[in-house]
């Protein structure tokens, strides 16, 4: 109730008039409308105007795009600004997802490019093991949790048999010059590619959880930005990304020639950078 005799003193409206009434009723509709999101844990939603030519130009310019509820935008949410008509469209996390499938859909359509498409287990540049699209082993347990199958029999492998891989090839000698298919005779099991690419969305899933903490108008983004951060957040994972302050507040401020420049990694291969540098400037390069 405060809310709505904060907007009525702001306002100058009352309820002895239609028009009173109608902009409480507004008013206090995008209160319950927030409220029930909140309690239902729905962190984000998606600006949806009155599409007529009522509709003030900088509320025109949020139309369809993302916002965070512990992030007003200038002017408040949906109804809270002076005589505005706009609504709050709940948006879960399944449905951001769906909203960045295109992004989502061409980073992991051109990772095996960077990271490899290796089925067995082999040593990275760091001497870590390794399987998939760059997925790291860190010990035999995490590789036995994976369904491995025998390259022979195609049956599923045991927990032993995989430690037994994993032991083998943890043993060997890392090398900066060695591929991933040298490691493949010393080995007897194989990663089907479904599975590959099932650890590759499950990754991404995680790391989405993460890029939304960091740059909750993700959605909001340019594809191609989003492409790139994709691929920073996959190599680097989340602290890595975080590390990023200047690329994240040009981000912030669209200067994507100024992001470009900052997204420069220590470690990728310069193809991989400049890669990466390019999908920034496409950006500066969209109307």
């Amino acid at each position: 109730m405060s809310e709505l005799l904060a907007a009525m003193e702001r306002e100058g409206f009352d309820l002895t008039s239609d028009e009173g009434e109608q902009r409480a009723i507004a008013v206090l509709f995008g209160l319950l409308n927030q409220a029930q999101q909140k309690a239902m844990g729905i962190e984000f939603y998606v600006w949806i105007t009155q599409h007529d030519g009522r509709v003030r130009d900088s509320h025109a310019e949020r139309d369809d795009k993302i916002f965070r509820w512990d992030n007003p935008p200038e002017g408040g949410h949906p109804s809270q600004d002076y005589g505005c008509r706009c609504y709050a469209r709940p948006l879960g996390v399944e449905g951001y997802w769906e909203r960045v499938s295109e992004g989502v859909e061409t980073f992991a359509a051109d990772l095996g490019r960077w990271e490899g498409n290796v089925d067995h287990m082999y040593l990275d540049t760091d001497s870590n093991v390794t399987v998939g699209k760059g997925k790291l082993l860190p010990d035999a347990e995490s590789a036995a949790a994976l369904p491995f199958r025998d390259r022979a029999t195609n049956e599923l492998a045991f927990a032993d048999e995989i430690t037994i891989d994993f032991d083998l090839i943890s043993a060997m000698e890392g090398s900066q010059s060695r591929r991933a298919s040298y490691y493949e005779p010393f080995t007897h099991l194989y990663l089907p590619q479904s599975d590959i690419d099932r650890m590759v969305t499950e990754h991404m899933r995680k790391d989405f959880k993460a890029l939304l903490r960091q740059y909750p108008e993700f959605g909001n983004l340019p594809v191609s930005v989003q492409v790139a951060l994709w691929d920073m957040i996959y190599n680097l994972g989340a602290d890595g990304l975080a590390a990023f302050r200047l690329l994240r507040q040009a981000i912030e401020d669209g200067d994507w020639a100024e992001a470009a420049r900052q997204s420069h990694r220590i470690g990728p291969a310069e193809e991989r950078n400049q890669f990466v540098f390019d999908l920034f400037m496409d950006a500066a390069g969209e109307p």
